[in-house]
């Protein structure tokens, strides 16, 4: 049998880049309604939303796409230009914006590419 080091194998990319990020949130509503409010939220800011998903499918901008929808939706944000870290002035006006449209948030996940390659997913349906 061939031996197995136990160490693990650390990919090192050469640059990696913020390119957006994944607002979590809960709303009791329809996705035609949850998107006006976070475009209106995030307008004057570095950063522009991208799409929002429910269950992993593409629910707005309307794709047609048939989905049970929960009141739990991800909102993906892309930034203007990318950067090595999240603004913490813009992220801290959107959610600012957000609490007085009475969204509720709930986590927050960044949006990094290695060496010009995604590292994550995308939604069914997004492109």
């Amino acid at each position: 049998m061939p031996q197995f080091k136990p160490d693990p194998v650390y990919v090192r990319p050469k640059e990696g880049k913020v390119i957006g990020f994944d607002l979590f949130t809960e709303f009791d509503g329809q996705p035609e309604s949850l998107g006006p409010i976070l475009e209106t939220a995030s307008r004057g800011l570095a950063c522009h939303l991208k799409m929002i998903s429910s269950r992993g499918t593409m629910v707005y901008p309307l794709s047609g796409a048939m989905t049970d929808y929960v009141d739990h939706w991800r909102c993906r944000f892309l930034l203007a230009e990318p950067a090595t870290d999240l603004p913490t002035p813009m992220l801290t006006s959107l959610l600012s914006a957000l609490d007085a449209a009475s969204v509720r948030w709930m986590h927050i996940e960044k949006l990094q590419q290695f060496d010009g390659a995604p590292g994550y997913t995308k939604a069914q349906g997004e492109d």
